[in-house]
Order: structure tokens, then sequence, then C-alpha cells
């Protein structure tokens, strides 16, 4: 069977729209990580919190890992 990254984001996206828990950390981990698509932490943080309101122990750590990350990080326009 051929792993095809880009179909398993969009059927997490679709479970997660439907409020599974393991499908929005899933989604979550994805944006984090660009797997299946681009990088954007800022989805990996909405999805992360919406796994953490249903009780996703794992997800708070990721979002302070994020954070921790981008106030780390210098400004993309320094001259």
């Amino acid at each position: 069977v051929k792993v095809n990254k880009e179909y398993a984001m969009r059927y997490y996206k679709l479970s997660a729209a439907k409020g599974f828990m393991c499908a929005q950390t899933n989604v979550a981990w994805c944006y984090e990580n660009g797997v299946g698509t681009a990088v954007n932490k800022t989805e990996a943080v909405k999805y992360y919190s919406l796994a953490a309101e249903q009780g996703d122990t794992s997800a708070q750590p990721a979002i302070d890992r994020i954070n921790s990350f981008v106030e780390s990080s210098p400004p993309d326009n320094i001259a």
C-alpha cells in the first residue's frame, strides 16, 4: 500500500471537524511538522487547542512547545 500523507491529512481534517479529539491532535501534529501539508504553527495551535478542550493531555504541552519556539525565533524581517 502506497502512503499518501496529503490524503491522510484530508481525512484527519474531516474527522477533526466532526469533533474527534484524536483526529484534532493528528491534524495539529501534521501542521506542526509539515506532514501532508505545509508547516503552519497557527493552525497547529488551533487544532491542539480543540483537542485540549476535550481533555487531550498531550495537547497543552504541544501548544507550550510551539509558543516557546515562536517566542525564541528571530523576526523574519531583520534588516
